[in-house]
């Protein structure tokens, strides 16, 4: 990308994200660059034969069961014709993550995206989007769907706020 610095990925993290890739079928990587940004995990956008994807390895106080949360709502929110979200992939052993060097990676399919300029219809765009977001996980029902903050997916009452 011209005028942009991208981070460089050193032969350490290039030899693990070729491992989480056989772990999770993706092929032989024929690019891979790390996404800046992220404070929370470290981001790598890899593209195979096979298509683009993310992959992230995972901060560690990030627990299995918020990964299975993030299956499950990703499921329903695309049920309920929610598209553009991302899609995590199982690896070979049908489980959401992979353990590598002792820290846990996902991968989602990435999806593609322009930079946007701010404007009214964009905001209202995006306004409706939200709302309906909000509409479709106040129909979610699970039994995970619990927060150690109170009225944290109380979708009604932040509405009504």
């Amino acid at each position: 990308k011209r005028g942009v610095i991208m981070p460089i990925i050193n032969d350490e993290d290039m030899e693990v994200l070729r491992k989480v890739a056989g772990r999770f079928g993706l092929d032989k990587i024929k690019s891979c660059e790390k996404l800046s940004g992220g404070i929370t995990n470290d981001t790598f956008k890899i593209t195979t034969d096979r298509g683009v994807f993310v992959a992230q390895r995972l901060n560690k106080f990030f627990a299995k069961s918020t990964i299975l949360k993030h299956h499950l709502v990703s499921n329903h929110l695309r049920n309920n014709q929610f598209f553009k979200i991302p899609q995590l992939i199982k690896n070979s052993n049908l489980l959401l993550t992979t353990k590598i060097k002792n820290r846990n990676w996902r991968v989602s399919h990435y999806i593609d995206h322009d930079k946007v300029e701010k404007n009214l219809p964009l905001v209202i765009k995006s306004a409706s989007t939200l709302g309906k977001f909000h509409g479709i996980m106040s129909n979610y029902d699970s039994p995970i769907n619990k927060s150690s903050i109170v009225n944290f997916h109380n979708t009604k009452r932040i509405i009504e706020k």
